[in-house]
């Protein structure tokens, strides 16, 4: 997912779309992100089970704190998915 440029010190949001392409509903757990304290997520609108072929938003919070190199995490999403845990690697970069 990349967040792209942003002022050093500027927060930004961006949503990320969870769809259930299973036929079971779809409970999220933690969100766990790595790497960089320069982001954050949050459940957003995953809160209460997906129902099969349903979406919901997890929101990701961008906030450089150093200028120049990319900066780099990871989004670990726990859930109850028979694939299970998955993972969104995350990229942003302050001016």
């Amino acid at each position: 997912l990349n967040l792209g440029r942003h002022p050093l010190g500027s927060t930004t949001i961006t949503t990320l779309t969870v769809t259930n392409t299973g036929s079971a509903p779809l409970q999220i757990g933690a969100l766990t992100v790595t790497g960089s304290a320069a982001y954050s997520a949050n459940l957003g609108t995953c809160t209460s089970p997906v129902a099969a072929g349903g979406t919901c938003q997890i929101n990701v919070t961008f906030k450089p704190i150093v200028a120049g190199n990319p900066i780099t995490g990871t989004l670990t999403i726990a859930s109850n998915a028979s694939n299970g845990t998955q993972t969104v690697a995350l990229t942003g970069r302050a001016p």
